[in-house]
């Protein structure tokens, strides 16, 4: 069965496909939670950075800034990537010597008249196809079009070299990024479920 799984404090749990629910369902386990998978068309991009913004590529940063702003978009909700923590040394490490990272689709958007990093989007161009870790904004600057301007630029990217797509999964109950990725011409091609076992047997 292919699950990844993984110890919690208060049983066992699994990720597998959503196909699998009735399985895990007659076996006693219990859903937690769902997320979509989607297939995200490459293409020209269609939008810049609204005006007051810039996007610059994480080669290019100041990798103290990056971190911080990736801690405050975990601290807002977004995914966090276990291990990373808040070690700016490890934050180096595995951002620039990860064979995925592609300077072309980690981009930041940068406010002109402060220079902040209010936003990123990091697309890992990991096989089989490219990956969308994570989009963005800081809550400040949220509703602008920063986050499309953002995911449009990494894809356009990719279109350039031949990609047809990036994969992603977005949580059901993210309303905002599921609108997001819709906007942009998103496939659904299936789902996943986290699914718990009240007790260890």
């Amino acid at each position: 069965m292919d699950a990844e799984r993984r110890e919690a404090r208060q049983g066992r749990y699994a990720v597998v496909d959503e196909s699998e629910e009735d399985i895990f369902a007659g076996r006693g386990f219990f859903v937690r939670g769902r997320r979509h998978r989607y297939v995200l068309p490459t293409g020209p991009a269609p939008v810049g950075p609204p005006a007051g913004f810039g996007l610059i590529s994480a080669a290019g940063s100041d990798v103290d800034r990056l971190f911080a702003l990736d801690r405050a978009l975990r601290e807002q909700g977004a995914p966090a990537t276990a291990g990373w923590g808040d070690d700016p040394a490890e934050f180096r490490r595995r951002t620039f010597s990860d064979p995925a990272f592609d300077p072309d689709t980690y981009l930041i958007a940068v406010e002109a008249a402060t220079g902040d990093y209010v936003g990123l989007v990091r697309i890992w161009t990991s096989p089989p196809s490219p990956y969308l870790g994570l989009v963005g904004v800081l809550p400040a600057h949220r509703r602008r079009g920063l986050a499309t301007a953002l995911l449009a630029a990494a894809l356009g990217a990719l279109h350039r070299r031949g990609h047809a797509g990036a994969r992603c999964e977005v949580d059901e109950t993210d309303t905002a990024a599921n609108a997001l990725v819709a906007r942009l011409d998103a496939r659904r091609v299936g789902g996943t479920i986290e699914v718990q076992h009240p007790n260890e047997p």
